[in-house]
């Protein structure tokens, strides 16, 4: 038990005890118990009959305070959904610019290099030709030259050795 139930119940007992033993006639002291007793009642009837309107307040109190926080949770969750959804719809048309924009030029660049093809195509095997014929021609000079350093060298005869060979000698 708590100390305020504590101190009204000591507190209702001490009164009890001191109307009886008040110097009064049973009869007042009666009377004055029954009007005090009665005071209490009528007083315990209108909380009892305040206390659920009481409730019911509170509650409808609570309930609107609710209701509130729920439209208000439910609105600003509905302009979320419109705001993310308009900026996914703005992210969604930059990409597709972005994306036509890319495909165009790499279109243009590839009718580019579809158009100049031949023409480059017949200038780079020009070059390519040139490149071939500059290296043939090395070539050419480079077994030119190594056909002359490959050559045996002139023998030279000297012409003692001519004399010591006789006719019809044959030295092998």
């Amino acid at each position: 038990m708590g100390k305020l139930s504590t101190l009204i119940i000591g507190g209702a007992i001490g009164a009890a005890a001191a109307l009886l033993y008040a110097p009064r006639r049973g009869e007042e002291t009666r009377a004055l118990v029954s009007e005090k007793v009665n005071a209490i009642w009528g007083e315990a009837k209108d909380f009892t009959a305040r206390a659920p309107q009481g409730v019911q307040a509170a509650y409808d109190s609570a309930q609107a305070r609710g209701e509130s926080v729920f439209h208000d949770a439910a609105a600003k969750g509905q302009e979320f959904a419109q705001t993310a959804k308009a900026q996914a719809t703005d992210f969604a048309q930059m990409a597709t610019e972005k994306g036509q924009e890319a495909y165009n030029a790499v279109a243009s660049r590839v009718q580019e290099a579809v158009s100049a093809g031949p023409q480059h195509t017949a200038a780079a095997s020009d070059e390519l030709r040139e490149k071939i014929e500059a290296a043939r021609q090395r070539i050419a000079a480079q077994v030119v030259k190594n056909a002359e350093e490959s050559r045996p060298a002139p023998v030279e005869i000297q012409a003692d050795a001519v004399s010591d060979i006789e006719p019809g000698d044959s030295r092998e």
